[in-house]
Order: structure tokens, then C-alpha cells, then sequence
């Protein structure tokens, strides 16, 4: 085999990249994914639509198509079935985002040293624009197609291997010139008319069986945002205006992909603002129409409208009505202004965002928040405030570090000399190692203890507010006063230093967790996954996971924690003489009962959970929206019922349903079917 030339200019002529003289050429696409069980990638099938509707390509080009998995216990596997599979390819091409970014380099690089001959084509948002620092990283590259790619490729396919053409011609790329320096030629623009480029779906470059065994299917029915986010790729780098792919062609294809989805299968539709527009309704409309022609029952998923409307509430009772829609996203990421103004972030007004909340609670329809930790200019401190306003207004916080994106203004050295930001390459979720970015550890107003402690605080807030608390933290804020974070710090710092007796094994995993996320590479494991056995299905959270095990798998112990866990936080902030205190043994029996719905996972059976609790800790609790309406009497003393869990919970994997706990897209008491049995409001009458 020849050895391979690293670093030369690319010519039909140079001999590290000399194509083969031959009739038809082999072409392979390849992403690397972080999804299970998937069949399908949007971006390869247009690139593969722009070659079979090219008659001259389509002609002359054998192309495959590569899916293949970017976690570390499957990652070699992949590496060998793509190989494999090449006898003398004549152009591999790779779309890169940050969570595939190593594998998909170290793969082309293989390529190139089994395949010296072969051109290899990155493209993707975590390359575009990095021209210099992705040659020097893989000096195997040949080709960098910047920005919209699939009509560029074309163009850089038809000059490889077709028309002996100069790349030097073709707008919007990277190569290397006869001078083995790094070319880029001038910016090619956007794609005006999203029509022009070919369809995935309306096109047979995937068969019926690819889009059938696919469990989520990725989809846009526009491109662009017209915000300006300073940690965004999506509007901060490009302040694009929206451009929209035709509504014929959404009906058409929402077609196809409906008609052919198994059941348990979800589209996700990755518009920027899904929502903003007017016809967003439409399209939702023609989802659920859709579903009811086919007689399917499908997941609507989306990235909805930052400033969230009248719109987006409308949209959602659609899709929640037909059982169709899960969390509903209010975009916040913080909720403090100078921050937002740091980001350029231009955020839902505060009394909108409680407004929306409530409306959403009156539809019985679920939300999350998303909230950055990390991001410039918030300390630890006013974050909390913002996890806490959600949680007060009735929603569901969900956290995630802020990871420096390329192209973003947060990425730039120009950003970065006015604020000094302190970024570790390490996983961005501590559970999956293949998961790496660039992760915000620290900045002026954020230590990078205090960041750590702001990571621990959202998984202590998932365990004790979301799930094996959930209702007696509540309300023990409503009737004190305390804040519900202060209430979870110090669960965690007691388990910390003094461990619950009820529990004691719960220190050892926050113990664990931080020091997770102090040495994210050099840590074992092997204790975690002694909890979670062989039931770790889902690589993210495992900490919280491992928690939500420990805590809720038996209804005594949940039982004994709740109450000594309870016990602590009257001591610590002297609520014994509180006005309702004496109803929190009723809290307890609701908490439990919600435990319930957990342990059905473990069953193969229907599980029952009896509750009583007075009727104004009930009135308490549906401000906050934990419960779903029950029919009781509000001025009851004692309202008892019995909740079974519903046959969809018995057998369902709990480390499935922890992270829909996490987001939001779960709620315990709503998987139950509940009968009161005393404190009926019809008995009174």
C-alpha cells in the first residue's frame, strides 16, 4: 500500500490524491450519531438526494450511506463495518457536529491510510469557518465544504470526479493549493429556495424499511433564526432570516414518514423557533391529520419558539389533544438581565413566562425550562434565583453547561478579552466520554467550585423536586417560605457530611458525581454501574439515575427518607410551629404514592399506592402543578384515595423514564389513574 501524503495541494494530478480513470465511482457518506436504533440522517440523505436527481451523477456514482454510533463500547465497531464495506472508494465525505467530531477524524483518517487515493470532504457546523485549525488537526482532509453544503458538494463532486474542474471555482470551500497552503474561496452564500435541494423522503435514496426502523426521525420545515444568541450557532453566527421549505412538500413527506413509522416512533421536527411562523399551526395540523389516516400514534417533538405565544400554546393543545406532544419547551437559559444582555439574548418578559405556565397547567399540557449554567456574567448564586422562579411558577428546570460552540461570538478572541472565560475539553455530560466539547468550568463571577457545585445542585434538584419529593417540598416552601433551592442544598450538603441514615449509600454516589466532574477521565465507574446493574439504557445523568434507584425502588426505605430527610429540614429552618406543618404525614402518603409510579417499572403487574392528605394541602399542590384534577372536596380534612399505575408504566424501563422525569415529559402523579375514596366533592353536595 502506498504511503500516505499528508498536507499536499489537491489536484487530479497530485499523487496522494490522484482519483482513478474508471466508469463509475464509490462514494460514501458517513455521520457518526449519538442516537440508538437509527436508520435515518437527514443530512446524508440530501446529500444523497443532490447525487440520484444529478443524471450525470447518478450515472456515474455507487454511494452508501454510513450511520454508525459515536459511544465507546460501539465506536470500533462501526469504524470496522464502515471499512469494511469500501473496495476502492473515490470520495468519502463526513458531516461534523461537536459530538462527533473525534470520531469522524479519526475515521477519515483510517480511510486515507487504507484508501491513499481517496478524497476525503468534511462539512458541518463544528467545521465551517475552521478552516485552519480542521487541516491542521486532520492533514488527511482534502476538501471543507463551509456552510449549506448539499448543493456545494454537488459541485465539488462534478469537479473530482467528473468535469476536471477546479475547486478554486467553487464558492464557499477550503482545499489546499499548488502551494500546499490552505485556499478558501469566497463565501458561497445561502440557499434561496429551499426547494432546490431534493428531498430524502420524496426521493428512494432511503427505502421503506430504512425510514420504518428508525425510532426518531429528524426533520426541518424551514432554516434560519432571527435572533442573534451570542452562544448560538444558529442565529449568533448567521442572523439569517427564515427561509421556508414548501408546504407541499411538508404534506408529502409527513406522508411517507407517517405512513411507514412503527409505533413508539418520534419526529423532531429541528427548526430553530418551531412556532414562530403562522403556518407552524398548519403543519401541526397536518401531523395530526396524518396520524389519524394511518392510524398512527407518533411523538411531535420540536425546538420551540424562544419568546413563546399565543402560538405556540395553540399549536401544543393541538398535539397534546391527539396525545401527541411531550414537555413543551420555555426557552429561558437565564432570567437574569445583565446576563441576557451579555448574551444578546432578548428573553420572554417574567410575567409572560408565569402567564404561559399557567396556561399550559390549565391544558394539562407539561413544560420544561432550559437554563444555561455558565454562561458569562451569572454567578452561582443568581442562577439559583432563576431555578427557583421556575420551580415556584410550577415548571420544570432543566440545566445544561454552557459549551463554547464554533462560530459563536462566546467562542471568539475578541469575546474573550472582554470576558476572560475558563473552558475545559472534557464530556459535556459526565456520564458518556465520547460526549466531549468545551465546556465553561469557569469566568470572572464563577469559580470553578462553584461550577461544580451548580452541576451537582440540578441533579440533587432532579431526585428530591422532581421525583422522591416532590410534593412535600412544594409544599413545605408554600407554607413557609423557604426557597425550594435552599431546601435541596441542604439535603446535598448533609448527605455530603453526615449521610442519611435511611440511605446511607446516597453519599457515596454525590461523592462520586463530584468528583465526576472534578477528573471527568479518571474516574472509575465501577460503583455506579453496581447500582444500575444491567439496566442502564439510557447514558446520560447516571448519578441522578443511580439516586433515583436508591431512593425510590422501595417504598419503605422512600418512606423512611422522606420522613427523616423532612425531620432535617424542620430543624434546619425551624418550621416545627409553621401553620399546616401537621399535614406533612399526608405529603409523605402522596410522595410515596408517586414512588409508585416509579416501582411499576420494576413490575409486571399494576401497582397501587393509598394516599390521605388534607384538601387544602391538595389546593396548595395544583398551584403547582404536580397533580392532575381530581374531583375532591377543598375544604375537606382528609382527603384519601387509591392511585394504580397505568398497564403503559408496568415493565417500562426506569432509566427511561428517570430522564423523562428529568425533563419534564413525565410527571409521577399523571401516570396513575386515580379514584377518590373519602373527600369526594360530590359527597359534600
Amino acid at each position: 500500500m502506498a504511503a500516505v501524503q499528508l498536507g499536499q495541494p489537491w489536484t487530479r494530478r497530485t499523487a496522494a490524491v490522484t482519483l482513478p480513470e474508471r466508469t463509475r465511482h464509490e462514494v460514501h457518506l458517513v455521520e457518526m450519531t449519538m442516537l440508538e436504533e437509527h436508520n435515518y440522517s437527514a443530512i446524508l440523505g440530501y446529500l444523497h438526494a443532490v447525487i440520484r436527481t444529478d443524471p450525470a451523477l447518478d450515472a456515474a456514482l455507487d454511494v452508501h450511506k454510513h450511520i454508525e454510533p459515536t459511544a465507546d463500547t460501539l465506536v470500533e465497531d462501526g469504524y470496522r463495518r464502515v471499512l469494511q464495506s469500501m473496495r476502492d472508494p473515490s470520495v468519502v465525505a463526513f458531516t461534523v457536529y461537536f459530538w462527533n467530531r473525534p470520531q469522524a477524524v479519526e475515521l477519515a483518517r483510517r480511510v486515507k491510510e487504507r484508501f491513499p487515493r481517496c478524497l476525503i470532504v468534511f462539512g458541518g457546523n463544528d467545521v465551517t469557518n475552521q478552516q485552519q485549525a480542521l487541516f491542521e488537526q486532520a492533514p488527511w482532509t482534502d476538501v471543507l465544504v463551509h456552510g449549506e453544503g448539499e448543493l456545494r458538494f454537488r459541485e465539488v463532486l462534478h469537479a473530482a470526479l467528473l468535469d476536471n474542474g477546479e475547486l478554486a471555482d467553487i464558492g464557499g470551500i477550503s482545499y489546499r493549493d499548488v502551494d500546499g497552503q490552505v485556499a478558501t474561496t469566497p463565501d458561497g452564500g445561502r440557499i434561496v429556495d429551499l426547494d432546490d435541494v431534493p428531498s430524502p423522503i420524496l426521493t428512494d435514496v432511503y427505502s421503506d424499511e430504512a425510514l420504518a426502523h428508525t425510532r426518531l426521525i429528524i426533520y426541518e420545515t424551514n432554516r434560519g433564526c432571527p435572533y442573534s444568541c451570542a452562544f448560538c450557532f444558529w442565529g449568533g453566527a448567521t442572523k439569517s432570516k427564515v427561509r421556508q421549505f414548501s408546504l407541499e412538500r411538508i404534506e408529502a413527506e409527513l406522508d411517507r414518514i407517517v405512513r411507514l413509522a412503527r409505533p413508539g416512533t418520534s419526529l423532531f421536527v429541528a427548526d430553530a423557533n418551531f412556532g414562530i411562523l403562522g403556518r407552524d399551526l398548519q403543519i401541526a395540523e397536518m401531523f395530526v391529520r396524518l396520524c389519524q389516516k394511518y392510524g398512527k400514534q407518533l411523538t411531535f417533538m420540536t425546538n420551540w419558539a424562544k419568546n413563546s405565544s399565543s402560538k405556540v400554546v395553540e399549536i401544543a393543545t393541538v398535539l397534546h389533544r391527539h396525545r401527541m406532544a411531550g414537555a413543551i419547551t420555555l426557552s429561558a437559559q437565564s432570567f437574569d438581565q445583565q446576563t441576557l444582555d451579555i448574551a444578546h439574548r432578548s428573553n420572554i418578559k417574567l410575567d409572560r413566562y408565569r402567564k404561559l405556565q399557567v396556561e399550559f397547567r390549565e391544558r394539562g399540557i407539561p413544560t420544561y425550562t432550559d437554563l444555561i449554567w455558565g454562561l458569562p456574567g451569572e454567578p452561582l448564586p443568581v442562577h439559583l434565583d432563576g431555578v427557583e422562579e421556575v420551580l415556584q411558577a410550577g415548571g420544570c428546570p432543566v440545566v445544561y453547561p454552557l459549551v463554547l460552540l464554533n462560530n459563536t461570538e462566546y467562542a471568539s478572541d475578541t469575546f474573550g478579552k472582554l470576558h476572560p472565560l475558563t473552558a475545559r475539553h472534557m464530556p459535556c455530560d459526565i456520564s458518556d466520554p465520547s460526549l466531549v466539547a468545551d465546556v465553561v468550568v469557569g469566568h470572572p463571577q464563577m469559580s470553578f467550585d462553584g461550577w461544580v457545585r451548580g452541576m451537582r445542585m440540578f441533579a440533587a434538584t432532579s431526585l428530591w423536586v422532581k421525583a422522591a419529593m416532590r410534593c412535600t417540598l412544594l409544599y413545605l416552601s408554600a407554607i413557609s417560605g423557604v426557597r425550594i433551592v435552599d431546601m435541596v442544598s441542604t439535603l446535598m450538603d448533609h448527605t455530603d457530611q453526615v449521610g442519611l441514615a435511611s440511605c446511607p449509600e446516597l453519599s457515596a454516589v454525590q461523592r462520586h458525581h463530584e468528583q465526576s466532574l472534578r477528573h471527568p477521565f479518571s474516574i472509575d465507574y465501577q460503583p455506579i454501574d453496581a447500582i444500575l446493574g444491567d439496566r442502564k439504557s439510557v447514558l446520560e445523568e447516571l448519578h441522578y439515575q443511580a439516586e433515583m434507584y436508591l431512593v425510590m425502588d422501595d417504598a419503605e426505605r422512600h418512606r423512611a427518607i422522606l420522613k427523616e430527610a423532612t425531620q432535617l429540614l424542620v430543624d434546619t429552618f425551624d418550621l416545627a410551629g409553621t401553620d399546616g406543618i401537621g399535614d406533612l404525614p399526608g405529603l409523605h402518603s402522596l410522595d410515596v404514592v408517586g414512588g409508585t409510579m416509579w416501582r411499576a417499572g420494576n413490575s409486571t403487574r399494576p401497582l397501587t399506592g393509598m394516599f390521605a392528605v388534607s384538601g387544602r394541602a391538595l389546593n396548595i399542590l395544583r398551584d403547582f402543578a404536580v397533580l392532575p384534577e381530581w374531583d375532591y372536596d377543598p375544604s375537606a380534612p382528609v382527603v384519601s384515595g387509591r392511585s394504580t399505575a397505568r398497564p403503559d408504566r408496568v415493565g417500562y424501563w426506569n432509566t427511561a423514564y428517570a430522564m423523562s422525569l428529568l425533563r419534564g415529559a413525565r410527571r409521577l402523579h399523571f401516570d396513575a389513574d386515580t379514584r377518590i375514596i373519602f373527600g369526594r366533592a360530590e359527597a359534600v353536595a
